[in-house]
């Protein structure tokens, strides 16, 4: 799934539910090699790459799209222009 995300460089986020999953499943060497620069935690103030892709891999709960919705918001001087912490988002 990450590998099917078409980006030179790629940034992880995980929940924290999810970094338990994944840490049982897969091991840091095999997620780099996937393509992944990064990899974050959702409830972490997380510093902004707009020229990287974000994969986000999360628990679809109130809190985690409260969360991911802080990182990507509409530019006030711009209504028609979105900003954000990344150049795109993919959400699993």
């Amino acid at each position: 799934m990450i590998s099917d995300v078409a980006a030179n460089q790629k940034i992880l986020i995980l929940d924290s539910e999810t970094v338990r999953i994944v840490d049982c499943c897969v091991s840091l060497p095999e997620i780099l090699d996937c393509g992944i620069f990064l990899l974050e935690n959702l409830s972490v103030g997380r510093q902004p790459y707009p020229n990287m892709a974000a994969i986000y891999l999360m628990k679809g709960t109130k809190a985690n799209v409260e969360l991911l919705s802080k990182d990507f918001f509409l530019d006030s001087s711009h209504k028609s222009r979105s900003t954000g912490k990344y150049g795109e988002a993919h959400i699993f």
